[in-house]
């Protein structure tokens, strides 16, 4: 592989991992299926690309930086199931891409918004196995009334099982970012709490949950409808925190029928 002396940009994010003994050990442990097709996002000058290719049937790989496409298409082109994408991954259709796993050394600048998107994809992901600043990790991870429970530990735990493979120092990066990072590892529940078909209810209430985090649910609810004695109709009460309440209850609040936005903003 060519590591060539690329100066890393801000502005994408760029923190590159080059050690191919580390990312394999890494893609090793996300245990990808044997017809994993997967869509990297982020492939940088290819080291993690690579360390897929070799276990998955095919990799779409998606590089925004033009600057990096040479030396990309060149650290690849001994494998014919990668197929290199240059733009940016936030303007493609990731259905058309027909991926059925995730994987990235994410941007941390992007982090939230990738993953975001990956949680709520229809279909689901079966597996989503990415590099991440550890405090991401660790909301993530997160369970209800812990630190850091917040709409990414709701969606995670709705379709996924976390679990984190790999703490990785600043120094495992070039550059060096100013933070720890975490690999972490999201498969797919053999039967998710989350229904795909009610993404759309889901993304609503969770979104209207959490809006005001020191508010009641019921006082967050009111913004789209949902009194107080529908809540304790579906069992839930009125005086509960949005950080308290588990993916079930969430989807108590999903299944609310009649329920009208209203934008308060």
């Amino acid at each position: 592989m060519i590591n060539a002396k690329i100066n890393a940009k801000k502005q994408f994010g760029q923190n590159f991992i080059t050690d191919e003994a580390l990312l394999a050990e890494l893609v090793d442990g996300a245990d990808l299926p044997a017809d994993a097709r997967v869509l990297e996002i982020g492939a940088g000058m290819g080291s993690l690309t690579r360390a897929l290719a070799r276990c998955a049937e095919r990799v779409t790989a998606v590089e925004i930086d033009r600057d990096l496409e040479r030396v990309l298409r060149k650290n690849v082109s001994e494998f014919d199931n990668v197929n290199l994408v240059i733009g940016d991954a936030m303007k493609l259709s990731w259905n058309e891409l027909n991926a059925n796993c995730l994987a990235a050394n994410l941007p941390y600048y992007i982090t939230s918004q990738i993953l975001s998107r990956a949680l709520q994809t229809v279909p689901a992901f079966r597996i989503i196995a990415v590099m991440v600043q550890r405090e991401v990790a660790d909301k993530l991870a997160a369970a209800p009334r812990e630190e850091g429970y917040g709409p990414l530990s709701v969606w995670a735990r709705g379709v996924y099982d976390i679990s984190v493979a790999a703490y990785l120092p600043p120094s495992a990066f070039t550059p060096p970012p100013n933070v720890d990072s975490a690999f972490v590892v999201l498969r797919k529940k053999g039967e998710p709490i989350f229904a795909q078909d009610d993404y759309a209810n889901l993304e609503r209430v969770i979104s209207a949950a959490f809006a005001q985090r020191r508010k009641t649910i019921a006082n967050n609810m009111k913004r789209i409808g949902i009194t107080k004695d529908m809540l304790e109709g579906a069992g839930i009460s009125a005086l509960a925190r949005a950080e308290e309440l588990d993916a079930d209850a969430f989807v108590k609040l999903a299944n609310i029928r009649d329920m009208t936005y209203t934008n308060d903003n």
